[in-house]
């Protein structure tokens, strides 16, 4: 399945991988290939501060961070290799990590509703 901005009505990834498990959110992109057509998709149990890290990714990416109903409400674009801390918003509920450049070149800003 995909990850879709549905305000736009634009494509953000054709494939998605769903991190729900502890290991899985915690581990994210660490060591992984770079990413092209595909987002990751970490899910929460409630809303919260969703604070992310860069160590040990090789490339950079984009990151959409969204609340209960899956509306955008922080992004980070690019974030580069090794960062050592990325301060999420007050309140999330899912973080998606995406190829780099995919929020610019889709227009996605603070609101758009996403679906996956």
């Amino acid at each position: 399945m995909s990850i879709e901005n549905r305000t736009k009505r634009r494509l953000l990834a054709s494939r998605k991988t769903v991190a729900s498990g502890i290991f899985q959110k915690a581990l994210g992109l660490m060591f992984a290939k770079p990413i092209v057509d595909e987002g990751l998709v970490m899910v929460f149990s409630r809303m919260k501060r969703i604070d992310l890290h860069m160590i040990a990714v090789f490339f950079p990416i984009d990151i959409l961070w969204l609340d209960d109903r899956k509306d955008v409400v922080a992004l980070f674009e690019r974030a580069r290799p090794f960062l050592t801390h990325i301060r999420g918003p007050p309140k999330a509920q899912y973080v998606i990590e995406l190829p780099a450049g995919i929020i610019s070149r889709t227009a996605t800003t603070i609101g758009d509703n996403i679906t996956f």
